[in-house]
Formats: structure tokens, C-alpha cells, sequence
């Protein structure tokens, strides 16, 4: 009888600590849950600010974007002269000291190079600005203004003498030459000792050693547009071949 009662007393007392247990888990699972819910509304809060931070930087480009775009607009409507376009490649822009003196291409309305010579005699005679034009494959279009540009003589070897400030949203791919020489194949000026840029990029620039930007080298199709070719590297980085390409000058006015 004892026994009997003595395992009915353990059965109860199993009976309470099962239920004791229970609630301590019910209340363990409770406060995990309000923990995770708690941490939750602060994660989502926390998500809340960061979306309007990005939408407030976003806004931000978008207004910066239009109006770079609105000047860009403004500065096209000027009377600039075209001095060099890359389009189709249609034209060979790989050529020798001679033909980059002279300037080659059909300037209406393909690709062409006004020629160094007569670059230097407009730009020399009267402070004239720099416009650039840049397109990418997915037709984003950018610009680089420079507010005076000129150009020396052959005696110099065409050295781009003067750029002026810089404003755009290229980026300044132009800084970097700045004094330097002109450099073709068969006249190698760049400050490179061991290396013949020109050839090395199959183009003609004012090297330096060797580029940061290029606009008369080989055209790309889009395919391979990650292959050195038509480059502004303050924008889409030096191996990145640009859909487009163009310069404009035009007498400055004071």
C-alpha cells in the first residue's frame, strides 16, 4: 500500500513538473518571439531610413543629371565647329604625321580629323572653348567642356597648349595631356622612353605616358566594347570602347 502511495506521490510531482516546465517554455518561446519581433521593427526602421536616405540621393543625381543635361542642351546651341567625330568606323584613324597635319574623313557628316595645322591656326588666332561629346552603348551621353583651348605649331609639335577649366559630367579626361605633344606612329613625342604609344594603341594622341583618355583610337563594335579603342577613362575607365565621339570648338567670348 506504501509503495502504491509513494508512486502516486512521484506521479503527481512528475505531473507538476511537467506542467512547470511547460509555462517556463511557454514564457521562454513568448519572450523569444517578442524579441525577434522587437528586433524585427528595429531592422524595419532601420531599412525606413536607409530607403529615404536613397531616395533623397536619388532625387538628388536625377535633379544634378537633368541639369547637366539641360547646360549640355544650352552649350550645343552655340555655334561650334566640329574638329573630330568617331561614329560607325568608317575611317581609319590609325595614320601618319603627315595625314594628322593635314586632316582627313568627310566632315559633313562621317568620321574626320580637321587637321593639327589648321587646328593650331584657329585656336592660336582667338581663345577658342573645348566641347566634348561622349556616348556609351547603352547611349548614355555625356560631356567635357574646357574653356580655353589652344593648340601650338608644328615647331612645338602641335602640344596642346592651353584647356582652360574644366565642367562636364564626363569627367577630365583632358587634364592629363596638358603641355603635351602631339604623337603619331612615325613621330613618337610621348614621355613613355620604352614604349611608341601611338603604336602601342594604334591611334594618335598627345601621349604622355601613355593615356588616360584616347579618342582616335581603333573603333569597337559594340560586341567588343571592353577592348582599348575610344577611351575616356574618368568615365567608363580605359578599357571601355565609347559608341560616339566628338569635338567642337568656337571662338570664346569674353
Amino acid at each position: 500500500m506504501k509503495i502504491i502511495q509513494l508512486l502516486l506521490w512521484a506521479l503527481c510531482w512528475a505531473c507538476v513538473l511537467c506542467k512547470e516546465s511547460s509555462r517556463r517554455r511557454s514564457e521562454n518561446d513568448e519572450e523569444s518571439i517578442s524579441d525577434k519581433l522587437e528586433t524585427l521593427l528595429t531592422k524595419t526602421s532601420s531599412m525606413q531610413k536607409h530607403l529615404k536616405g536613397l531616395e533623397r540621393k536619388i532625387d538628388e543625381l536625377v535633379k544634378r543629371s537633368n541639369a547637366q543635361l539641360a547646360h549640355m542642351a544650352e552649350l550645343q546651341k552655340a555655334n561650334w565647329q566640329t574638329i573630330q567625330r568617331r561614329q560607325d568606323g568608317t575611317v581609319n584613324f590609325y595614320r601618319n604625321w603627315t595625314e594628322y597635319k593635314t586632316g582627313f574623313g568627310n566632315h559633313s557628316d562621317s568620321e574626320f580629323f580637321v587637321g593639327l595645322e589648321k587646328l593650331h591656326e584657329l585656336t592660336s588666332g582667338k581663345p577658342h572653348e573645348l566641347l566634348i561629346i561622349l556616348k556609351d552603348w547603352e547611349n548614355d551621353t555625356r560631356y567635357a567642356h574646357y574653356s580655353h583651348f589652344e593648340i601650338a605649331g608644328e615647331d612645338a609639335n602641335y602640344a596642346l597648349r592651353m584647356l582652360g577649366e574644366y565642367s562636364g559630367n564626363a569627367g577630365d579626361g583632358m587634364q592629363y595631356y596638358l603641355g603635351q605633344k602631339f604623337s603619331t606612329f612615325d613621330n613618337d613625342n610621348d614621355e613613355d622612353a620604352n614604349t611608341n604609344c601611338a603604336r602601342l594603341y594604334q591611334s594618335a594622341w598627345w601621349f604622355k605616358n601613355c593615356a588616360l583618355s584616347d579618342l582616335n583610337g581603333p573603333y569597337q563594335e559594340e560586341d567588343y566594347a571592353t577592348n582599348d579603342g575610344i577611351t575616356w577613362s574618368e568615365w567608363t575607365g580605359m578599357n571601355y570602347s565609347l559608341k560616339f565621339a566628338e569635338m567642337k570648338i568656337k571662338p570664346k567670348v569674353f
